[in-house]
């Protein structure tokens, strides 16, 4: 069995803290420290794309939650 991803893991996260809402959006292009382009193309989906975690709470639940998820 695969390893959970670590945006799944953050979703878990989150979910289990009870905060209003999250969302994974992957990109569709870019480039890392490396600026080796990464991009998704119609016969390949590239596993280094960029992710965006959206997430949203008050301030003041996000705040509670952030020290578990920084490490």
């Amino acid at each position: 069995m695969e390893a959970p991803s670590a945006y799944s893991a953050l979703l878990e996260l989150f979910r289990s803290k009870g905060l209003a809402g999250a969302t994974v959006l992957r990109g569709v292009a870019g480039f890392g420290p490396t600026s080796i382009l990464h991009t998704a193309g119609i016969f390949k989906l590239s596993a280094d794309l960029p992710l965006v975690i959206e997430v949203v709470d008050s301030q003041e639940h996000l705040d509670a939650v952030l020290p578990e998820w920084t490490g």
